[in-house]
């Protein structure tokens, strides 16, 4: 069994790692907010589909 101080710390690192993730996006967002919003959707259909490539060379 793992001891509650790591259980604590990954939880809490999983936290963190959310919390950066989602000021990331919100920052990005809104500066892509100002004028080029297409683009901005275009770039996250791109990630969104290199992901699946991804999964899908690593599922091979």
């Amino acid at each position: 069994m793992m001891s509650k101080k790591r259980v604590f710390f990954f939880r809490a690192l999983i936290i963190i790692g959310m919390l950066v993730l989602l000021l990331a996006l919100v920052y990005q967002f809104s500066q892509y907010e100002q004028s080029q919003l297409p683009i901005y959707q275009h770039d996250l259909l791109m990630i969104v589909l290199k992901c699946n490539i991804i999964k899908k060379v690593f599922a091979i």
